[in-house]
């Protein structure tokens, strides 16, 4: 009797090795908002992650463990904390089992929630390295190559940057602008500054709890100051 042998289409090879696919990559994923980090690893065979997030008035949380189909089982003193990692596309979801888990953090702080792979140059290192070369530029007094360099993080890395970060980058195109004479640029990059810097410095800090207002305040009044450059010069135009 002649057997039958069948073969699976190339089509269908995907669908068996689907569970792996949605395990979490290695690499550095970014809280939505920023705010936040998720680093992912390989040792030793192992998936390892560390969470390091910042909440109000600095409030932190930090953990970190093995990651097995895509969990992560953490003692919270008599209890047991599991954290759920979930892929979403190229981003991970984070979400805890229940109020155990804020055993890791501040009374103020979190870590549920999207972790965004970064775009091109924006991860914390790219970041930094833009900054680091803006500055290099601007005291060169090559305004409009540094205002190049600098410029497209706050759309490109718009989702990752955190508030404190996007208000100094802010502070620096606009201070650019105004070596450059585009005023109005100027005016309008640091337009959501406008209320606050019409404020003291004490009803600004009077917005924020004690630590963020402490160094939310030096970047209004940067802004301040800047906005005043600018509005100052235009008028005398």
């Amino acid at each position: 009797m002649k057997k039958t042998i069948f073969l699976f289409p190339l089509f269908f090879l995907p669908t068996l090795f689907s569970a792996d696919s949605e395990s979490i990559q290695p690499g550095e994923y970014i809280a939505d908002g920023g705010g936040g980090t998720l680093t992912v690893r390989k040792e030793k065979g192992k998936t390892l992650f560390e969470i390091n997030t910042i909440g109000a008035n600095f409030h932190t949380c930090g953990l970190s463990g093995e990651v097995k189909n895509n969990r992560a089982r953490l003692e919270a003193m008599e209890k047991e904390c599991v954290v759920t990692f979930t892929k979403k596309g190229r981003d991970v979801d984070v979400a805890q089992s229940g109020e155990e888990c804020r055993y890791y953090c501040g009374a103020r702080a979190a870590f549920e929630g999207l972790y965004l792979e970064p775009a091109a140059g924006c991860s914390e290192a790219a970041r930094a390295k833009t900054r680091k070369r803006f500055k290099e530029l601007y005291d060169k007094k090559n305004y409009a190559d540094a205002l190049k360099d600098l410029a497209p993080l706050l759309k490109t890395c718009a989702r990752t940057l955190g508030w404190i970060e996007t208000g100094w980058i802010k502070n620096d195109i606009a201070i650019t602008q105004y070596k450059l004479g585009d005023l109005t640029g100027c005016r309008e990059t640091l337009s959501s500054f406008a209320s606050e810097a019409a404020q003291s410095d004490d009803e600004v800090k009077n917005n924020y709890p004690p630590s963020d207002a402490e160094t939310w305040l030096p970047v209004v009044k940067a802004a301040r100051y800047n906005l005043g450059l600018c509005s100052k010069a235009q008028k005398k135009k």
